[in-house]
């Protein structure tokens, strides 16, 4: 099984055997594809799973004769993160082969959408694997290093999960570890040239026409603003274990993404994130792992 049940807020129509993507008139209404629908090289054998960014379908490559999980990306979530930049991440994803990493092998446009073709893992995630029975603070551990070096890997290629918690890794059938959903992932401000070819934008302390001070009083206010939306839906985000979305009139780079229970200070703020964000979520994933 990959992706944990969130919330959707587009639906499919299905005319003949061509589904098209439009609006849902509820939040909560679902994203459905037939089995037998042709996505790109694809065929759809069942859905699996949905999330706040997309859902996720079982499919099989004919041409290859292996099963994978193609994920279907929200267009709302496309449009707000921006279709390029999901695009070239993605593929900077599938540059990414680690044995503690859910493979990324493609990414493609279909009917408006972006549609990510994952390795399918059959098993459950570490939130499912936790609750399932009493484990020794040995076992866990021992998964949660597993998770870290795939976390590491991302991290050596210069890649940021920002969603990291026990719903985003599986326990595979096999007993591998996999850390998946990397549907957030952005490369590290300032590598960004090397994996993508461009040049960051500047930062807003040195925003031309306004002072340091400015800046920064400006930023501190938006973050203050970010934080208080933040702490007041936290406690509901964390029953649901919910990926959100909150943004303001600021750059993409500024969204905050993920889940809040998790995040680092500075990424419930919309402040710059690297590597250390993960590394704060995987922490926090590990004292609720062994201390409940």
């Amino acid at each position: 099984m990959i992706g944990e049940s969130e919330s959707e807020t587009r639906a499919t129509r299905v005319t003949g055997s061509q589904p098209t993507f439009e609006s849902g008139t509820s939040h909560h209404e679902p994203l459905t594809l037939p089995p037998g629908t042709q996505v790109g090289r694809h065929v759809i054998e069942e859905r699996i799973g949905a999330g706040g960014m997309g859902v996720v379908f079982r499919a099989r490559d004919p041409a290859l004769d292996r099963e994978v999980a193609l994920k279907c990306l929200r267009p709302e979530f496309v449009a707000t993160y921006g279709e390029r930049r999901l695009v070239r991440e993605a593929r900077g994803m599938a540059q990414l082969s680690h044995p503690n990493v859910v493979t990324v092998f493609g990414v493609e446009r279909w009917l408006g959408a972006v549609v990510l073709a994952m390795e399918y893992v059959r098993g459950q995630t570490l939130r499912r694997w936790l609750e399932g029975a009493r484990r020794s603070w040995p076992e866990i551990v021992a998964k949660m290093i597993e998770a870290g070096r795939g976390l590491a890997a991302a991290h050596a290629a210069g890649l940021v999960h920002r969603d990291f918690k026990p719903a985003n890794v599986l326990v595979g059938d096999d007993d591998r570890v996999r850390v998946m959903d990397f549907g957030l992932v952005r490369a590290e401000r300032g590598r960004e040239s090397s994996l993508h070819g461009e040049v960051p934008g500047p930062s807003p302390v040195t925003e031309p026409g306004r002072s340091r001070d400015e800046a920064m009083l400006a930023s501190a206010s938006a973050s203050a603003s970010a934080l208080a939306l933040a702490l007041a839906s936290a406690s509901d985000v964390r029953a649901s274990d919910e990926s959100w979305t909150v943004g303001d009139d600021r750059t993409q780079a500024g969204m905050v993404l993920g889940t809040p229970s998790y995040m680092a200070p500075e990424q419930l703020c919309g402040e710059e994130t690297d590597a250390r964000c993960d590394q704060f979520a995987f922490c926090v994933s590990l004292w609720e792992a062994l201390c409940g």
